[in-house]
């Protein structure tokens, strides 16, 4: 068996865009917006004379977009906070921080490169802080927000995609292959950072449909994580004198998510935005929801890592201590490797076709496709010549 450090140097050789990746997803979505933004707007009032009449967009529009800049405002305010303090207090060195993915709807979603476990809990405590802050802001427009959070790893289970902001500006060899064209952009994308101007990532896969699927099991209270993040918290080791405290981790059952695990059903797990303070009297519906040990939830995620081993693996994260992370999956490395070889490859076949295509057709000044012309009707008649002998 390959030693942690020999996985490191077979993982270092690779390029860029084919080293493994575990990404952090985090989602705040508005409750009620959409009720909100179905009440009558008819008739048009008389436009206000000042902008700050607030006759300029929708009735609605003004919450939904205060909610938008605060909510991030907070989130880097206290992520910021958790960072300053993380090199001293955790002794880890936060290489990427968390940034804007996507808006879906009245939903934002934030991504966030994990270089340690730690970071999670990092990103879920500033996610928990900027929803206390925005909420009573919301509160005065009878709205509220819901949190999920999932993780993904890359590029094996999912994959990265690269867009071009202004599709056929460039010629690409590899244009009549999807797959070696998405290799090129991803290659692109990594080693010029300058590039990353005219082009877009995007992610696809099964964790990245988990994840949106347990967005719906989220509500105001319950800050539904996903099985990897439950299995990375439980297993946090933290100082004591660490001002970060891992949150209770709550189980709500299983239940099925439509087109994940071919219709078994998946752990709920999740975090409560809305528990009592030690100062404030415990609702009924606070007395039933039960501790869960840390231990418990981490054999619980791992018998469930080995019942569904055919669609995951236990998640791992490799630039972590390699006590941390442990093995890899059988033929992980050995399939990127595969990958790897195949590129350079189709790179050089590629690059061979071209070369040839233009020294055809630059001693003539043709072009590619005369120079291909020609050639059929040397063929042809060489052929010709040769019958009549």
């Amino acid at each position: 068996m390959a030693t942690a450090r020999e996985n490191r140097r077979r993982l270092e050789a690779l390029p860029i865009f084919l080293r493994p990746r575990f990404r952090l997803f985090l989602s705040v979505d508005l409750v009620g917006s959409t009720a909100s933004k179905q009440r009558p707007n008819f008739p048009i009032k008389e436009p206000g004379r000042l902008w700050a009449d607030g006759g300029v967009a929708p009735p609605w529009l003004s919450p939904i977009a205060n909610f938008f800049g605060s909510f991030r405002e907070a989130f880097i305010r206290e992520w910021k906070i958790f960072r300053g303090s993380a090199l001293s207090e955790l002794r880890i060195d936060v290489a990427d921080d968390p940034t804007f993915w996507k808006a879906n709807g009245d939903e934002l979603i934030f991504v966030k490169v994990l270089d340690d476990r730690r970071e999670i809990l990092g990103c879920i405590l500033a996610w928990l802080e900027a929803l206390k802050a925005v909420r009573p802001i919301l509160e005065k427009d009878g709205l509220d927000a819901k949190a999920t959070a999932w993780t993904a790893g890359f590029p094996v289970t999912n994959s990265e995609l690269v867009f071009e902001l202004n599709p056929g500006a460039q010629n690409s060899p590899y244009e009549d292959d999807p797959r070696l064209l998405q290799f090129s952009l991803l290659e692109r994308w990594y080693q010029d950072s300058t590039s990353q101007i005219s082009l877009l990532m995007d992610f696809i896969g099964p964790s990245i449909d988990i994840g949106f699927r347990l967005a719906a099991h989220s509500s105001a209270r319950r800050f539904v994580i996903s099985v990897d993040i439950a299995y990375f918290l439980a297993n946090l080791l933290l100082p004591p004198t660490s001002r970060a405290k891992i949150p209770r981790i709550l189980y709500g059952g299983k239940e099925v998510l439509k087109g994940v695990l071919d219709g078994k059903p998946y752990p709920i797990f999740w975090i409560d935005t809305k528990s009592p303070a030690p100062t404030e009297p415990a609702t009924p519906e606070d007395k039933l929801l039960g501790y869960t040990q840390l231990g418990d939830v981490s054999d619980f995620c791992l018998e469930f890592y080995d019942k569904h081993s055919a669609e995951m693996f236990v998640p791992f994260i490799y630039r972590e201590d390699e006590n941390l992370y442990g093995n890899f999956p059988d033929n992980y490395i050995e399939a990127l490797e595969h990958l790897c070889r195949t590129w350079e490859k189709e790179k050089k076949r590629y690059s061979g076709e071209v070369d040839d295509a233009a020294s055809t057709g630059g001693a003539e000044g043709l072009t590619v496709e005369e120079a291909a012309q020609k050639e059929e009707d040397i063929i042809a008649a060489i052929t010709k010549i040769s019958s009549e002998k």
